[in-house]
């Protein structure tokens, strides 16, 4: 695993999470949350706050 992420390293991620919630894929929705929650990062953004707190949010709602 890489130590420190770029914000640009949450995008993909940030996408397919999305992606799962719209389309009603909850065990996999509930995976990427876990996985943006978990990655470190290296330089702190906004986006990358924003990114985070709705991954606890949608776990804390879909457990």
């Amino acid at each position: 695993m890489n130590n420190g992420i770029e914000p640009f390293r949450f995008e993909p991620k940030e996408n397919l999470f999305r992606f799962y919630i719209q389309t009603k894929q909850k065990e996999k929705s509930i995976k990427i949350a876990r996985e943006i929650i978990n990655l470190p990062v290296k330089i702190k953004s906004n986006k990358i706050d924003i990114c985070k707190t709705e991954a606890e949010k949608y776990l804390k709602n879909n457990r």
